[in-house]
């Protein structure tokens, strides 16, 4: 049997780069999944995206449709990128026809066996 959801828990993320010192409220999108085999069993989750409370409010704010579907799909969208292919520094995830989106940094944050695995730490939502 295998099971998967994903989960938006509250929490805070620490910036520690020079020009986002600090913490701030955020909701992370974590992929949770478990797996039963005869007598053994492996529950897994992992952050996919944390999203800052100012983010989601200046998405709510600057975007076009400002419904908690689009929000939602918005959300998605960021959390659905191939952490693989993630690199330190900054980013941009375009959300509308227009070019507005998520803009973050790349961030480390440990794993269950103490790894260092990138997260998307998405700080504001711009227009174009």
């Amino acid at each position: 049997m295998r099971w998967s959801s994903a989960a938006s828990p509250a929490g805070r993320t620490q910036f520690l780069e020079a020009d986002w010192d600090g913490e701030e409220p955020d909701l992370a999108l974590t992929e949770i999944s478990l797996s039963i085999t005869r007598n053994r069993f492996n529950l897994r989750s992992q952050i996919l995206c944390t999203f800052s409370m100012h983010a989601v409010a200046r998405r709510l704010q600057r975007a076009q449709d400002g419904s908690d579907a689009a929000l939602l799909h918005d959300m998605n969208l960021a959390a659905s990128i191939d952490h693989s292919t993630l690199s330190d520094g900054g980013f941009k995830v375009v959300t509308d026809e227009e070019g507005g989106g998520w803009r973050g940094r790349v961030v480390r944050m440990s794993s269950n066996n103490g790894e260092p695995l990138p997260v998307l730490a998405i700080r504001t939502w711009m227009p174009s």
